[in-house]
Formats: C-alpha cells, sequence, structure tokens
C-alpha cells in the first residue's frame, strides 16, 4: 500500500515538473517577445524621435560638429518621416552641418559633393558650396592639376581674383598642351586669356605658332607650315622655312601645271630665296613666260580644213582631184611644262582627215583620220615650224597652230597619186 502512494506521488512531482519547464519556456518566449517589441519600438519610433529632437536643439545651439555626427543615421530618419517638407529641413540640417564641419577641417571636395547633395538649397549653403568651389579651386592650383581647377573656378561667383586665376590655369594648361605638341589646343586654351598683357603671353603664342610650324614642316605639310609661319615672321628663322615651304608648294603647283596659284605663292618670298638650287627671282620669270605660253595651250578645234587626194598622169602632167574643205571634229591637244632650268616640255597631239586612195567617182573615196603625238624637250618657246616625221610638219604663229600632211604613191609607171592635208587650229 505504501509503495503504491509512493509511486503516486512521484508522478505528481515529475507533472509538477514538466509544467514549471513549460511555463517557464511560455515566460522566455514572452519576455523575449516583449524584448524584440520595445527594441523594434525605441528603433523605429522612440529613436528616430530622439535623433530628430537632438538635431533640431544642437542646430538651434550652432553646435554644428554635434550635428554633423547623425550624417549617417539620416537614412533612420528618412524612413521614420513620411512628410517631405518635414524631412527636407532635417536633412538639410544634418548636410549643411556636415559639410561645414569638413568644410573646417579643409575637405572642401566632399564638402562640395554633401552640399550638392541637399534636396533644398538655400542661400547659407549656396555660399558655403561657393567657398568649397573656391578652395577646391585653389587646392587644385597649389597641386598643379590646372584643368581641375578651371573646372572648379568656372563655377565660382562673385570671387574678385577669379578671372586672374583663370588665367593662370589657360596659360599653364597651354605650356602643358605645347610640351605634349598639341599645338591647336594650346593656341585655343591662349585665346581664353581675358588679360591681353598677361606676362609672357605674346611670346608663348609665337612660340606655338613657329613649333607648330616646324613640326608641319618636318612632317612636309608644307601648307600648314606656311600658315604657322606667317603669323611670325621675323621671329627666330621661322622666314628661311616660311619661304622654303612656299618654293615647295610652288614646285607642285607648277608640276599640276596650275601656274597662276605657282605665281602667287612665288610672289609671297624675295627674289633672292633659294631652295634645291631653285632661285625665287628667276623662277618668278620664267613662271610668267610659261603663263603667257599656257594661254595658248589646251585643246584647239580646228578652224580651217583643206584635204585632198590629186591622180597625175606622168607624161604630160594632167590631173583630177577631190578636196573638201569643210571642217569637222579635228583638235589639236597641247600643254606645257616648266623645267627647273627655265625651259620648257611642250607634248600634245593632233587629230586630222586624210585621203589614202583615188577614184574617178568622189562618191566613193573615203576619208580616214589620224592622230599624231609630238613633244619638244627643253626648248623655251613653241617652235615656229618643225617636222613631226617625213609626212607631217608642225607650225606655229601668233596663237594659230597648223597641220601640213603630204604623201606622194607613185603607184604605176603612167599615173602617180598625191594625199595633201592642211588644217588649221
Amino acid at each position: 500500500m505504501e509503495n503504491i502512494e509512493n509511486k503516486d506521488l512521484l508522478k505528481i512531482n515529475e507533472d509538477n515538473k514538466k509544467r514549471i519547464k513549460i511555463n517557464k519556456k511560455v515566460l522566455l518566449i514572452i519576455i523575449f517577445a516583449l524584448l524584440i517589441f520595445i527594441v523594434l519600438l525605441c528603433r523605429f519610433l522612440i529613436y528616430p524621435i530622439l535623433l530628430i529632437k537632438s538635431i533640431n536643439n544642437n542646430y538651434d545651439l550652432k553646435q554644428y560638429e554635434k550635428v554633423a555626427n547623425y550624417y549617417d543615421k539620416i537614412y533612420i530618419i528618412r524612413k521614420f518621416i513620411n512628410n517631405e517638407d518635414e524631412y527636407n529641413i532635417i536633412d538639410y540640417k544634418v548636410k549643411y552641418s556636415k559639410a561645414l564641419f569638413l568644410y573646417d577641417s579643409k575637405n572642401f571636395i566632399e564638402a562640395e559633393n554633401i552640399l550638392n547633395s541637399i534636396l533644398t538649397p538655400s542661400k547659407e549653403s549656396s555660399t558655403l558650396l561657393n567657398e568649397c568651389y573656391y578652395n577646391c579651386a585653389l587646392t587644385y592650383i597649389a597641386d598643379k592639376d590646372y584643368t581641375n581647377a578651371v573646372k572648379k573656378l568656372e563655377l565660382v561667383i562673385g570671387k574678385d581674383d577669379k578671372d586672374s586665376l583663370l588665367d593662370d590655369c589657360y596659360y599653364n594648361i597651354a605650356i602643358e598642351l605645347l610640351k605634349n605638341k598639341q599645338f591647336t589646343d594650346s593656341l585655343s586654351m591662349l585665346k581664353k586669356i581675358k588679360n591681353s598683357n598677361y606676362e609672357g603671353l605674346k611670346d608663348t603664342e609665337k612660340k606655338i605658332y613657329y613649333e607648330y610650324g616646324l613640326s608641319s614642316y618636318n612632317s612636309k605639310d608644307y601648307s600648314s607650315a606656311i600658315t604657322q609661319f606667317e603669323k611670325i615672321k621675323g621671329y627666330n628663322d621661322a622666314d628661311k622655312y616660311y619661304n622654303t615651304s612656299c618654293i615647295i608648294i610652288a614646285e607642285k603647283y607648277i608640276d599640276s601645271n596650275d601656274l597662276n596659284s605657282a605665281i602667287q605663292t612665288y610672289n609671297k618670298v624675295p627674289d633672292d630665296s633659294e631652295y634645291n638650287e631653285i632661285n625665287a627671282g628667276d623662277r618668278k620669270n620664267q613662271l610668267l613666260r610659261a603663263y603667257e605660253l599656257n594661254k595658248v595651250m589646251g585643246n584647239k578645234k580646228a578652224t580651217s580644213t583643206y584635204i585632198e587626194t590629186r591622180n597625175v598622169w606622168k607624161y604630160d602632167g594632167r590631173w583630177d582631184s577631190w578636196y573638201i574643205d569643210q571642217t569637222s571634229n579635228e583638235y589639236i591637244d597641247i600643254s606645257l611644262k616648266l623645267n627647273n632650268d627655265g625651259s620648257f616640255d611642250i607634248s600634245g597631239k593632233a587629230m586630222f582627215y586624210v585621203y589614202d586612195d583615188f577614184s574617178s567617182l568622189a562618191k566613193y573615196v573615203k576619208t580616214k583620220s589620224k592622230i599624231k603625238t609630238f613633244s619638244f624637250k627643253n626648248v623655251y618657246d613653241i617652235p615656229n615650224e618643225t617636222w613631226l616625221d617625213s609626212e607631217t610638219k608642225f607650225s606655229y604663229s601668233n596663237g594659230t597652230y597648223k597641220i601640213d600632211y603630204y604623201v606622194e604613191d607613185n603607184y604605176s609607171t603612167n599615173f602617180y597619186n598625191i594625199y595633201k592635208t592642211t588644217i588649221t587650229y
């Protein structure tokens, strides 16, 4: 009986222990949930309220460094405040304070970035931002980073030394560009300088043009060299390179038979200029003569035509003939080239018609075309008269060309034919 009672007591004790364990777990869960609730409440309600209050109080007391410490906690306030206007006020106070702290610490770039992120800028923040731009520029200038200094200075408002600082930057950038042989960019940078009396400006500009011209000359870009050296005549040995470049370009014009451009280019240089054994004064006289001769060059159409075929009886000289005296499409095409020694090479071709048979009926006699090419080397004028071959004579006088063609065909013991053509162009 006693054993049964002991067993009942043991069971009751075990049940009580289990109940106590369950109650403890439930209590722990409740406590844990309550702690989480309290943490969340503090985190999302009480803490933001405390942050906002601290920010406002310290800002009103101008304790900007303390306000700046809340910069990394703005995101918490962002989640708490739904009203945009309210949030913008807090955002401004924290960011302005942070920027002011950074500015005082000479961290101008970081301060500038924060000020640019303010949602609703004020006159006060804009003034501070302007100071950041200005001091950033001064820092860049001290570091010789003139390109970034210009970017900042262009944003600055109301500083008396802004233009002079910009002029210094433009000048130093131009010098760097010159060292890198970026001549066009270097000149463009100099043109931005407002002070026309800036020290060294004119000499530096001349140096850029000189280096630019010399670079063009060495790379055989003589047209560019002429353009640059022309702007600094009298500087260093620019005139020598200018004259040489003009002669080289003029000779190219001569090679392409553009004598007018060659004359204009040679007229830019003194008569005593020389290059590659060519004297400018002599060349000018040669060009004037070539220019006059060139007026009668080119393609000339026939102005008169006579084409004859004649059959002659040998014993008493009687003859019959057929002829044409109307022009058609005959032409002469002639051109001239000036040589280095002042002589000319004249070349061309003449097209004309001839008979090469005879018939007692004119309608059966047909003409055929001939083309004669010719050239006269190292001459000083167009020849007045010369034989192109044993059958063809070339003549010239006062701008008029003539071709005479004559062939005698002794085809039998009783008869022979004569073929004659005279064309004037």
